[in-house]
């Protein structure tokens, strides 16, 4: 490999040596400090060994100097690629975050307080890298491909959070100056080294700070920054690099990816479940496959197999289940089949699978009836974990002595169904790991079973503090299956309460028994947080979220209710009204999320306890919110076994409560009360009641004395009296009042 780094992008008149390292060379210039790493039996940039063609320098790009004019800041790296231009930069925009994994979680630190305040979308990992800085507010300046793309952006990137702007235009771009800003240029681009069929593959960012005050800030900036950036960049060329070059090769020597479903000699030779009855078959085909999933991932995807009603076979679905796409999520439904469930084995026909025998998590065997009532077939399905986490699944068909393959002689039946099975067995196998490795099952919300056993026995402890009679309900979705806990009078006003994030619906403990006296209170544990929900379908969006609280509601069969919701809940809840307000007769804001971006040290704090998730951080980041009382202690150690075992689907981990634009707030026709603290720490609570009683029409809004964001619990007396004064108020349209 070799790597031409050039600190600061000129070039040099003299070059000195320093003395020669294995793999490593440094070679210091006027200006420049070029690190060149290289293999065994690669020489480095310039060297001569014998008749090799010694390499070119990495040139200048005049275009890319004529756009930075000014730029303060400079950095480049170039890496050797054999390949031509055009397949260079066709691997550009086919290399993904997942080609370089190590960057991407780099950069997901790093731009998460700017997604977290609605400032950056969330990515799809699948989205090729280079649409997504697009999609990110980076304007194309100049593209040459397959020579040279240039790229422009803009943002406050001194800061955690950056506050990336966007711009309708190139010249939008170029008029941008606003103090404070910095421009960060790219250049994308490839030059001949000299070498037949290689090229230079060069990265050239330049930095320009928009005011003497942003280059000073920006300047302690780039010290942290910049072997970072450095090491980012590097991933991202060699990621390139990889697919261009393996897009040279020859077509029999590309690397394809084969999973194996061949079943060893030992697991052949095994007596498996389900050969008793078929003592003496005609023939017995077995294979496996190695899941990286624990058993209990595994078992949902098996047991709700099946043609036509069913979720298919995950096979060839137009052989085999009428062109209709076999399920890609855990069904509820068809989650629990007994001795004799039927699986068809086509739509529209009789001929069908009986379930034989089933254990949980362990054994299914199907068999297919011959007509004169015994086995013409068994299929059985073994889960054995073989390692924590790690599931080998075996299958194993056998035929009865009757059995013909479509009235074919005993030798065509073995070898005609060999091959068949094989292929449709293969495609199979492969489905079902697919699936479970990929989405969300009723299980994989915890890391382990013992982590999610201890987090609920927290939970169940926690809901034992409940000073009312309640009851625990599942509610099944698309998203899976949601936890409520129900209260109050039947024949109740319906109240929804919806809680802070990862806090879990226990968190209304001190509120519960006020709001349950005239209300039937449903507090929702929300989807895809820690809790006693179960994620399926992971949640990417508020767009989701909406449908989720929907699809709750509706199997609740509540049509219009109130809304409450707390901090992350607050955000959802006030989303919720905006989107369908026809189901929100009236809006309970606490301490939410959404009206301003959150501050610094609530991203800085809330980023450290999610990465590390121990008893310290944890404990620092409530203390700060204002948990400082021991009365909390049992909260807040549910949140710590919480992160520390709730395995939360990466779509829904990016979604941060974005603020909401005025529009959508000035559109809320819902009657809303904002309870904030006086000495909220989230933002500020001043601005934030500003802004709410400035655009949304028919808000009551109150500052609460004495309270950070631990409102709910430290002045929940006052808290209540104001939600249910606001709740039994017949008047719709509420007026404003103010707690001094």
């Amino acid at each position: 490999m070799v790597v031409h780094r050039d600190a600061f992008g000129g070039h040099a008149r003299f070059r000195r040596s320093v003395p020669k390292i294995p793999h490593f060379r440094l070679c210091v210039q006027r200006g420049v400090a070029t690190v060149i790493f290289f293999s065994s039996g690669t020489e480095a940039a310039g060297s001569v060994t014998g008749a090799m063609t010694p390499r070119l320098p990495v040139p200048r790009s005049p275009a890319f100097e004529t756009v930075i004019h000014g730029a303060q800041f400079r950095d480049r790296i170039a890496i050797c690629v054999q390949a031509s231009p055009e397949t260079i930069f066709q691997a550009l925009h086919d290399v993904a975050l997942p080609d370089m994994k190590l960057a991407w979680m780099l950069g997901e630190m790093r731009y998460l307080p700017s997604r977290l305040a609605g400032q950056m979308p969330a990515v799809d990992a699948k989205t090729p890298f280079f649409e997504t800085l697009i999609a990110g507010g980076t304007v194309i300046l100049r593209d040459d491909t397959p020579r040279e793309i240039i790229t422009g952006s803009a943002a406050q990137l001194h800061r955690v959070n950056q506050a990336p702007r966007r711009f309708a235009s190139r010249e939008a771009f170029d008029a941008f100056t606003e103090p404070e800003h910095e421009k960060l240029f790219m250049s994308i681009r490839v030059a001949p080294t000299g070498r037949p069929g290689e090229f230079w593959l060069v990265l050239e960012h330049a930095t320009l700070a928009l005011s003497s005050n942003s280059e000073r800030k920006f300047s302690h900036y780039w010290l942290i920054i910049k072997p970072l950036g450095a090491f980012v960049s590097r991933q991202l060329l060699q990621a390139v690099r990889r697919h261009a070059e393996r897009a040279m090769l020859p077509a029999p020597q590309r690397r394809w990816t084969w999973r194996s479903v061949r079943a060893s000699f030992a697991e052949r030779m095994r007596v498996l479940p389900g050969d008793e009855r078929i003592p003496q078959a005609i023939d017995t085909l077995t294979h496996g496959v190695t899941i990286r999933r624990a058993p209990r991932d595994v078992w949902p995807w098996l047991v709700q197999m099946g043609a036509g009603s069913r979720a298919g076979w995950y096979s060839y679905d137009w052989l085999d289940n009428g062109r209709k796409p076999s399920a890609t999520r855990i069904v509820p439904d068809l989650q629990h089949p007994t001795i004799g469930t039927v699986f068809r084995a086509l739509p529209g026909v009789t001929d069908s699978f009986i379930v034989l025998a089933i254990e949980p998590e362990r054994v299914l065997t199907l068999g297919g009836p011959a007509p004169d009532g015994t086995l013409a077939v068994t299929w059985t399905f073994v889960l054995e974990e073989v390692a924590p986490g790690v599931t080998r699944l075996l299958v194993r068909a056998r035929g009865g002595p009757g059995y013909r393959f479509h009235g074919l002689p005993l030798r065509l039946t073995r070898l005609v169904v060999r091959v068949v099975h094989f292929v449709m067995q293969r495609k199979q196998l492969l489905g079902i790991a697919r699936r479970a490795e990929t989405t969300m099952t009723q299980h994989t919300g915890f890391k382990t079973l013992a982590g999610e056993t201890a987090y609920r026995a927290a939970y169940d402890a926690e809901l034992k503090s409940w000073p009312v009679r309640y009851e625990e309900i599942d509610v099944p979705s698309r998203f899976g299956t949601t936890h409520v806990i129900v209260c109050g009078p039947t024949a109740a006003p319906p109240l929804v309460l919806v809680h802070g994030y990862m806090a879990t619906s226990t968190m209304w403990s001190f509120n519960i028994a006020a709001f349950s006296k005239d209300h039937r209170v449903y507090a929702v544990d929300v989807m895809g947080q820690p809790s006693k929900s179960i994620p399926d379908e992971p949640i990417c969006n508020m767009t989701d979220f909406v449908a989720w609280l929907t699809a709750t509601l509706d199997a609740l069969g509540l049509d219009c209710v109130s809304l409450v919701g707390m901090s992350f809940g607050g955000w959802l809840a006030l989303n919720y009204a905006v989107a369908v307000p026809q189901r929100v007769g009236k809006l309970v804001l606490l301490s939410p999320g959404g009206l301003l971006p959150m501050v610094k040290q609530f991203t800085v704090r809330g980023m450290l306890m999610v990465l590390l998730p121990t008893h310290l951080t944890v404990h620092s980041f409530f203390r700060w919110l204002g948990f400082t009382d021991r009365a909390y202690a049992n909260m807040v150690e549910l949140m710590y076994l919480g992160l520390k075992h709730f395995r939360m689907p990466l779509e829904t981990a990016r979604i941060g409560p974005a603020v909401v634009s005025d529009e959508e707030l000035r559109t809320l026709r819902v009657p809303t009360l904002l309870l904030i603290g006086d000495h909220e720490v989230i933002s500020d609570p001043t601005r934030a009641l500003e802004r709410a009683r400035r655009l949304i029409p028919d808000v009551r809004g109150e500052l609460v004395p004495g309270a950070r964001h631990e409102m709910c619990v430290r002045q929940h007396e006052i808290v209540d009296a104001r939600v249910l004064e606001f709740l039994n108020d017949s008047r719709h349209n509420l007026s404003e009042r103010v707690v001094a």
